[in-house]
């Protein structure tokens, strides 16, 4: 009670008050956010200190500004760090820390007892060596000594193998709460920021101000929900913006802004790339002016809280500014600090979509259902992860770039297997051309696609020849069974109809024609 007193006559007589203020609102762009505060403050005529504590402890202090003051006049802002005030931990997660911190205490404990044993029965042995080189001890002294350590060293045995079993039990049990508590195995070592304002008022008055500052340790990332269903020419896209955030301070019951601006600054479709043939130098066997084509697309996972949402899915209102467009949600969400990222539904729309198949059976032995979607423009997408779903089921994930130069946007639905592919060579004549005497390499293919479905499939067949890369070697195609070559990348094309059980067979040839006394990278 006197510390209380002691406290209260502090805060009057130095004029500071310390304020409760609440995050109210958030605008979270791709990299950091803005957070809004309001506190209700009471003033009286004269200068006024007021202190608002609890704030992260990562602002940008050129960020920070103050509104709402009326005729009130702001003397002073400082912005200060408050080593004192925690880390808020979730309801959920602190009875898991707290358990955490009793089994890592108890784990030591037995540590420390089962080292004190061991120590016991180091000495008892040292002692029974000192005592049996005695030759004057009588044998009914032995025999006493010998029981004794004989029942004291059993005593200690057993309690060795009791806290052992303890120790392995407790260290099971602290690693399954590392694992549950994920990155809340360790509290942050962050303090946080109070903030003392000093406002300047002619007379006694109340208002609710409103703060304002700009956090770093904050984000999100746009992931998609492509929805699609057979016979039907549109694809349902769900919008979603992944939220996380380590500010140090939960976010509870806030309204969501976003932003597709930065203050801060696998399943995908199967594709051909040009396959070049030219002169090998005969010193050694680096290819002359060789370039090396690759790409690669990786998706890092992460384990995202979902929340629960209307199933219209439409909790944002979009407005679209010179440069950066923004989705305000029309609910309140909780995101929690150092937690788990959640998803949070922004938009949906209902594009055209184009759906056909596509097999290269070069690259993969299987056939791939793809939509072609326009109309997709206006909706403010950004480069992100996508799960795709068809008939209800989810069928892979893929990634999409709404910012590519195509006239439209072309999306994986995953791989069918209802429709089957097989490609081989029906003869290898290649081997012919390993003579250094030899000029022409020969190459004959056969690929066979069969649908089994119980309807009719447009399938969109792809292959290659090589392209040349050199004046005196040339590439010939010989037959193409009607194919449309791509004479820049040497891509073969056929756009199959096929109906309920067809199935359909169709060949290439080509040849490589070269220099006497040449090889080449074939």
């Amino acid at each position: 009670m006197r510390h209380f007193l002691f406290l209260l006559s502090f805060l009057v007589f130095s004029g500071i008050y310390a304020q409760k203020s609440n995050i109210s609102e958030v605008l979270v762009y791709l990299q950091g956010a803005e957070i809004t505060r309001e506190a209700k403050i009471n003033l009286t005529a004269g200068l006024n200190n007021i202190e608002l504590k609890g704030l992260s402890g990562n602002i940008d202090p050129n960020s920070v500004q103050i509104s709402g003051l009326g005729d009130a006049k702001i003397s002073y802002v400082n912005l200060d760090r408050d080593y004192l005030s925690e880390v808020e931990i979730p309801a959920s997660i602190k009875p898991l820390l707290d358990e955490l911190d009793e089994d890592e205490f108890k784990l030591e404990i037995r540590r420390k007892v089962l080292n004190a044993y061991q120590e016991e029965r180091s000495l008892l042995l040292a002692n029974k060596n000192m005592l049996g080189n005695q030759s004057n001890l009588k044998v009914p002294d032995l025999v006493e000594m010998a029981n004794l350590y004989r029942s004291r060293l059993k005593e200690i045995e057993l309690k060795n193998l009791e806290i052992s079993r303890e120790i392995k039990d407790l260290q099971e049990r602290i690693q399954k709460l590392r694992n549950q508590l994920g990155s809340w195995q360790k509290l942050p070592n962050s303090s946080q920021n109070s903030l003392a304002i000093g406002l300047s008022s002619s007379s006694a008055t109340s208002k609710t101000i409103t703060i304002k500052y700009f956090v770093y340790s904050a984000g999100w990332k746009p992931t998609y929900d492509i929805i699609a269903s057979e016979g039907s020419d549109k694809i349902k896209l769900v919008y979603k913006a992944t939220v996380n955030q380590s500010t140090g301070i939960n976010w509870d019951n806030v309204s969501l802004s976003f932003s597709t601006g930065a203050p801060m600054q696998a399943g995908s479709l199967p594709q051909l790339y040009p396959e070049y043939v030219q002169i090998l130098d005969k010193n050694n066997v680096n290819i002359r002016g060789a370039r090396s084509f690759a790409k690669a697309e990786t998706m890092e996972m992460e384990e995202v809280v979902m929340e629960d949402m209307e199933a219209n899915y439409n909790l944002a209102e979009m407005s679209t500014g010179n440069v950066n467009t923004y989705f305000k949600s029309n609910a309140k969400h909780s995101i929690t600090s150092y937690g788990k990222p959640v998803s949070v539904a922004i938009n949906e729309v209902s594009l055209d979509a184009k759906y056909e198949y596509l097999a290269i059976p070069k690259v993969s032995q299987e056939a791939f259902l793809s939509a072609k979607v326009t109309g997709y423009e206006a909706a403010g997408l950004l480069p992100g992860s996508a799960n795709m779903y068809y008939q209800d089921a989810l069928t892979g994930s893929s990634y999409i770039d709404p910012n590519s130069n195509d006239e439209f946007l072309q999306l994986s639905l995953g791989k069918d297997p209802q429709i089957s592919v097989e490609r081989k060579a029906i003869k290898d004549l290649s081997k012919d051309g390993n003579l250094i005497s030899s000029n022409k390499k020969s190459y004959h293919f056969s690929i066979q696609v069969k649908n089994n479905k119980s309807r009719k499939v447009n399938l969109l067949l792809k292959d290659q020849i090589p392209v040349s890369r050199n004046a005196e070697v040339q590439v010939v195609l010989e037959s193409s069974d009607g194919a449309k070559l791509d004479p820049e990348t040497g891509a073969l094309s056929w756009n199959l109809d096929l109906a309920p059980g067809e199935l359909k067979k169709l060949t290439f040839k080509y040849y490589i024609k070269f220099p006497k006394g040449e090889k080449i990278n074939r």
